[in-house]
Formats: structure tokens, sequence, C-alpha cells
């Protein structure tokens, strides 16, 4: 369960620079002086922000990630799978850079506060191809990419991410569907932490097969399968059916 870490108070200051932040979308505000209003070690939960902006879960995250962007939280994830968001007060130095009027030493610094860490880049793209060659939709590359620099999972997550998506390919029902439509983009699965959803596992034929003996017969027939042999038992002929077609 992702938690909330915030100045703890027993009331809201809504700060006058967030009305002033250029680079944010309304509802991305909206957030932020919802989080704002909630108490520290609040659970964070994407249906949450769902119900209170009336929106998707990819809407939610969305909005989460442009405040990452403007620096206004943060996110870490823990080694039980869990994670903790930070927010943050908005500064001087948040408010200049959006609006984009910094003078020279707020610029550098500003630029010294974002400054990336080339290795570890690098490493994350590493990390990005191990990934994407794995993943059966090879549509939206680049925004995938983006999705996934903007996550910077740990080697760790990296293993879940590809365990996950090798998992999907073989037992995930929709994944199976249609010659693969219906498996999300990329960028979506990421986005959409969709590796944090239920499998839901593909039916075979077998598995549909009626538990009655006496409709077992008509259901073959109905499917076209092979008739019970002479002198083969029921419980024989159920066996052959379930080995045959346990993978169709």
């Amino acid at each position: 369960m992702d938690k909330l870490r915030k100045p703890n108070t027993n009331y809201t200051v809504i700060p006058n620079e967030i009305f002033n932040l250029t680079d944010m979308s309304a509802d991305s505000r909206f957030v932020y002086l919802y989080l704002l209003s909630r108490p520290d070690g609040w659970n964070v939960n994407s249906k949450n922000i769902q119900s209170i902006c009336k929106c998707g879960r990819d809407k939610a995250y969305k909005l989460l990630n442009e405040l990452k962007d403007s620096d206004l939280l943060s996110y870490q994830r823990l080694n039980d799978g869990g994670g903790v968001y930070t927010l943050h007060e908005i500064t001087t130095s948040v408010f200049i850079a959006s609006d984009k009027v910094a003078s020279d030493k707020s610029a550098h610094i500003v630029s010294k506060e974002r400054a990336v860490n080339t290795e570890t880049n690098i490493l994350c793209k590493k990390d990005f191809a191990r990934w994407w060659q794995l993943y059966p939709k090879k549509k939206g590359k680049a925004d995938a990419l983006k999705a996934w620099m903007r996550l910077k999972p740990n080697p760790r997550m990296t293993n879940v991410l590809i365990a996950d998506t090798e998992k999907r390919k073989q037992e995930e029902e929709s994944w199976q569907r249609d010659n693969g439509q219906f498996i999300p983009l990329g960028a979506t699965y990421l986005r959409g932490a969709r590796w944090e959803d239920e499998i839901t596992p593909v039916v075979t034929q077998a598995e549909t097969m009626p538990k009655s003996n006496d409709e077992l017969t008509g259901w073959a027939q109905e499917k076209r399968l092979r008739e019970a042999r002479p002198g083969e038992s029921m419980a024989q002929y159920r066996q052959a059916l379930t080995e045959l077609y346990r993978n169709v």
C-alpha cells in the first residue's frame, strides 16, 4: 500500500503560487490541493483520485505524474512492494522554473536540482530494452520509453515487470484473444501499473468440458470431437479428450 508523507497540520493552507504555475492542468492542481488536505500517512490509492476527480485509472496516474514532473510530488518504492509518496511545498525555485523567468542564479539552482544521473539513465534504458524485447505489442516504443524513464524501476522492480509480462503472455486471457488485439500499449501498461492487476486465466476447451458424463457425449458431438471407442469407459473417454484438447 502506498503511503502519503506531508507536513502534519490540522488545517490546509493553500499557497498562492499554486495558481501561478502555468505548466499544470486544473485537474493536477486540484489533486495537489486534495493531497495537501489529507493527513500524514494517508493511504494513496488511484481509486481515491478517480473518485474525487471523476476520472479513470489512467487519468488518475497521469495527474500524479504531472505533479511529479512539477516537483510537487515524489515517489519512493519500498522493498515490500508498496511505496511512499512525498508531497512537497511550493518553493520559489519551482515557481520560477515553471514561469521560465528565472534569474541566472536561480536557473542554475533549478538546473542543478533537476540534473539527471547519466549512468543511471543508461542502465535504466538497458533495462527497458530487456523488457521491451519481451513485450508482445511492438507499438509506441518511444512513448513506452518515456513512461519507463518516468517510472525508473530499480533492478528488483525491473525483474517484477519482466516476470509479469512473461506470465501474462502465457496466462492472461485478454492477451490471447483475437491475436493480441487487447494487449495494452507498453506505455499504458507502465503508466497504469497493469502489473498489479489480477490475471484472468485462459479458459481452454478442456476446462469447459461438462462435468456430467450424461452431457459429455452430446458436448463432444457439438464440438465435432471423436466419439467414445468400443470398450472405452466414460472415464477413459473423458481423460482422452482432456489430454487431446488440454492446450486448445
